[in-house]
């Protein structure tokens, strides 16, 4: 039963690549795909010690769904940093000069908040 699951995690996860080279593309998803693989298995070892299951078919399914939802979690955040880095390394004076600027109005906005709670203090 493990193979079909396997192979629907397969066929549901493959679609799922990152913007980057090939081959730095295959080592991180594969060690999301180790990172899911261990959060699964140990979720699933705590659900047979807590009774919560006793068939191996439930265990299978939920290793494999935690695994999945796992996966697609972790792939989504790191997808999402690359396309930001990529975004912000393409657009470096601009994002350097946003950040100078948000420096600072927080700045400001701390220096404005200390005096209002502490009028005698800098």
């Amino acid at each position: 039963m493990s193979a079909i699951w396997s192979f629907i995690y397969g066929k549901l996860t493959d679609p799922l690549d990152l913007p980057l080279v090939l081959w730095q593309q295959w080592l991180i998803l594969a060690v999301i795909g180790v990172i899911a693989y261990i959060i699964a298995y140990y979720a699933v070892r705590d659900m047979y010690n807590n009774s919560i299951f006793e068939s191996g078919f439930m265990g299978s399914l939920a290793h494999w769904l935690i695994r999945l939802a796992v996966f697609v979690f972790v792939w989504a955040i790191t997808y999402g940093v690359i396309a930001a880095g990529k975004f912000i390394y393409s657009h470096r004076v601009q994002s350097l000069v946003s950040a100078g600027i948000l420096a600072v109005v927080g700045f400001v906005a701390w220096i404005v908040h200390r005096k209002k709670t502490h009028p005698f203090r800098f």
